[in-house]
């Protein structure tokens, strides 16, 4: 992604299902804003640790990856209202 897409610090909603990802940037954490978040669909093996900086996030979806763990800083998501693992 361009170093501008960090940059939409107002960014509440992101939908990146099906694009045949295999992990997600650091930089993710810098989406302070982020209230729904949609990873779904996609080859995912690890979450970044930066996940954990998503104080607003909502609703997280993760169904049809390869996740086998979750990153420790999970626990700092108090926020979490909806979690789709399937």
């Amino acid at each position: 992604m361009p170093d501008s897409f960090w940059e939409l610090k107002g960014l509440e909603y992101l939908n990146l299902e099906n694009n045949n990802l295999r992990a997600l940037p650091y930089r993710l954490g810098q989406l302070e804003a982020l209230k729904k978040a949609q990873f779904g669909h996609n080859n995912l093996e690890t979450l970044p640790s930066s996940i954990g900086e998503l104080q607003k996030l909502l609703t997280l979806c993760l169904e049809k990856n390869k996740l086998k763990a979750l990153p420790d800083s999970f626990r700092w998501l108090s926020e979490l209202r909806c979690l789709n693992l399937e």
